[in-house]
């Protein structure tokens, strides 16, 4: 009995993935739309933890489309923190395609840092930023959680300093983050991420930058 084997078509391959593609950009626009849908304009619920050791201020910044953090240090001063797609943000290409790119595929994330003078207050802080804010959310954590939690940022962001990149309009200066920027790993969910591991609770995914501060939780 003879078989006969057919040999792999590279055209109808290259067709398959053209077409496949836009559908999978089609299927997570309307994962994307469902998700704002059932949303709506809903803000995030972040509640502070309670009766905290050694209170530490935090800043929660709304920008508008994304967020980012603020946490004093033990000398009285601040460092703000912000992730992002790294070819959007640290590249500042913002070109439909890397626009796309970054709403629809896996790319490069980038960790920004910048320390700020004191006092770790709402008045100073906004003093010092190169952009909008068009809200601030102060907060307060134990000591011992922030600075946990500025070790770890620090060390992540200092891993790399011969790709660190400083760009004046954000007054930031970006380096490489491990994991990669995708719609559900924004700056929004990141932000959401830091807050629970500075001992606050958040509820809900944090797509988008609506937040809504409660009283921080009976013990």
């Amino acid at each position: 009995m003879n078989l006969w084997l057919r040999a792999p078509n590279a055209g109808s391959d290259a067709r398959r993935a053209a077409v496949s593609r836009p559908r999978r950009i089609l299927e997570v626009t309307l994962i994307i739309s469902v998700i704002i849908l059932i949303q709506g304009c809903a803000a995030t619920p972040v509640t502070p933890p309670k009766d905290v050791v050694d209170p530490r201020a935090v800043f929660l910044l709304d920008h508008g489309r994304h967020t980012s953090l603020v946490v004093a240090t033990p000398a009285g001063s601040m460092v703000r923190y912000a992730y992002g797609d790294w070819r959007f943000y640290a590249d500042q290409d913002m070109t439909l395609g890397s626009a796309l790119a970054a709403l629809f595929l896996r790319t490069p994330a980038t960790l920004a840092r910048r320390e700020l003078r004191g006092p770790p207050e709402a008045p100073a802080l906004l003093a010092q930023m190169r952009v909008g804010v068009q809200a601030v959310y102060p907060l307060v954590v134990s000591g011992a959680d922030a600075d946990r939690f500025r070790d770890e940022l620090d060390t992540l962001h200092a891993r790399e300093p011969e790709r660190h990149q400083y760009v004046a309009v954000y007054d930031l200066v970006f380096a490489p983050h491990p994991e990669p920027y995708t719609w559900r790993n924004n700056s929004n969910t990141r932000v959401a991420r830091w807050l629970r591991a500075l001992g606050a609770e958040v509820r809900g995914p944090a797509l988008l930058s609506r937040w809504k501060l409660l009283e921080p939780l009976a013990q």
